[in-house]
């Protein structure tokens, strides 16, 4: 892969070379053309298709990478690298010394761009590659065209087309490599924001209980969305109390510096009453495993062939299932507090869903869960009525925090 960097070098520094200095890097032929044109298309499709790779993500993560990876090069001579540490700060900033190289070579391809144009005009002359292109257009005979006819040396229109082409990719995936930079850059935190959704409830300005769905949390953060039925706002005081629901347990809490944001979101800072519980808390944030199966299991990528069919498949069966934060309370634990849980959507029957559980349930228990959904608190009843099997079940045994997932087909009565 360190290899990458050469290719990736090669890539920037060709196409300019043969505007600059009218060079061709091959014997151009239309049938080359056709083969240089179509192969690396048709290898990015055929790699996203069988490997769920991304096009565009991975030619950025290839052209931010490729002067580390030349770089790298040199331990396979001996030469000793300096270490130097990582920072510890996760709030982000473009670094454009760094991007030094990215943003040189797409001036140098840029200029060669336009460099070819000016030499070219007004004249453009043409080679034997649109020439045949242009009888073709205007009814000439395809049995005619010679796919094998080499372009003769010199400056061209033909070599301008060839070379620009790729100097022009290199010129547009260089500027959306330092565009999104910035913008990843802006939008960053100075704690890393997990994107879960758990349960808070609160009680302010001595009005009923309240409840809320956190958006993004950290030990230090939390960026929440309150659940209000129509149209009401609420006004958050600037510090409360509540209790967060979590896999681990649920913990008291005080929030401050609360913010509304924007979409009627708010943010604020956390302050745990013990130690212990922001640990538990921190371990559950780490605990990937059942995050990714609850929350990002489903959040692949389609591959070009699956993007395709998709066009011709009904709305409703492209629409990906999303999964419900719940306050979970059973028959068989009735004077346990209410238990963070997940409930996702159904995919066979309109009753029966999957139930992501934290507590181990029985076959036939009546489970009792509040739903926290946009429109407010519903409270439902459920049956379970079979428990998924290990096959079935996408996540690991345990997690870091101690917890185990359990999936149960509930019917919703």
């Amino acid at each position: 892969v360190f290899l990458e960097g050469f290719q990736q070098l090669l890539m920037g520094v060709i196409p300019p070379i043969a505007l600059i200095f009218g060079l061709q890097p091959f014997e151009i032929t239309a049938f080359n053309v056709l083969v240089v044109m179509t192969f690396p298309l048709i290898s990015h499709v055929l790699l996203q298709e069988f490997s769920g790779g991304r096009f565009w993500p991975n030619t950025l993560l290839s052209k931010l990478l490729f002067p580390i990876h030349i770089v790298s090069c040199a331990a396979a001579f001996g030469k000793e690298m300096l270490w130097k540490t990582s920072q510890k700060i996760v709030k982000a900033r473009v670094n454009y010394q760094l991007l030094a190289p990215q943003i040189t070579m797409g001036l140098i391809n840029l200029v060669a761009v336009l460099y070819s144009i000016w030499h070219l005009y007004p004249e453009f002359k043409r080679g034997p590659l649109l020439e045949n292109l242009i009888s073709l257009h205007t009814g000439g005979d395809i049995a005619e065209v010679d796919l094998f006819e080499v372009l003769g040396e010199g400056y061209t229109l033909d070599l301008a087309v060839v070379a620009g082409f790729w100097a022009l990719f290199n010129v547009l995936s260089i500027g959306l490599l330092v565009y999104k930079s910035q913008r990843k850059a802006r939008k960053s935190e100075v704690d890393y924001l997990f994107h879960v959704g758990f349960p808070f409830e609160f009680q302010s300005h001595g009005e009923a209980k309240s409840y809320a769905v956190t958006q993004r949390c950290s030990s230090n953060f939390l960026e929440f969305s309150v659940v209000e039925k129509g149209d009401r706002k609420k006004l958050l005081p600037d510090t409360f109390e509540g209790t967060l629901y979590t896999p681990s347990g649920n913990f008291p809490i005080t929030l401050s510096d609360v913010r509304k944001r924007k979409r009627g979101k708010y943010k604020s800072a956390i302050h745990w009453h013990h130690d212990q519980d922001k640990k538990q808390f921190e371990d559950a944030l780490y605990s990937v495993g059942w995050q990714r199966g609850l929350y990002h299991y489903e959040g692949c990528y389609k591959t070009p062939l699956e993007s395709l069919l998709s066009f011709f498949k009904p709305k409703r069966e492209k629409r990906l299932q999303k999964v419900k934060p719940l306050l979970l309370k059973t028959e068989s634990v009735s004077k346990m507090s209410h238990q963070f849980a997940a409930l996702k959507e159904p995919s066979k029957g309109p009753n029966t869903y999957t139930l992501m559980s934290f507590m181990s349930l029985n076959i036939g228990d009546k489970v009792e869960f509040e739903e926290l959904a946009k429109e407010g608190v519903n409270r439902k009843n459920a049956y379970v009525v079979r428990e998924l099997s290990k096959k079935e079940n996408l996540f690991i045994e345990k997690n870091l925090d101690g917890t185990i997932v359990r999936q149960y087909t509930v019917d919703i009565r």
